[in-house]
């Protein structure tokens, strides 16, 4: 099993789980939850988003 350990926004949750899941990745936990009232970047579409290579065990 390999973890990745990212920071995203909270509204970009699904687009990354989405991604993921096309990706082969069988599933996606959510550790922690953190605001400090204000966005720590601005993505402003989802050609943004960069998605790690993925290569799954076989």
């Amino acid at each position: 099993m390999k973890m990745i350990k990212c920071y995203i926004q909270y509204e970009k949750l699904e687009v990354v789980r989405e991604k993921l899941f096309e990706l082969g990745v069988p599933g996606l936990s959510v550790v922690d939850a953190k605001g400090i009232g204000k966005p720590m970047s601005q993505l402003t579409s989802d050609s943004d988003l960069k998605v790690p290579q993925f290569h799954p065990c076989v």
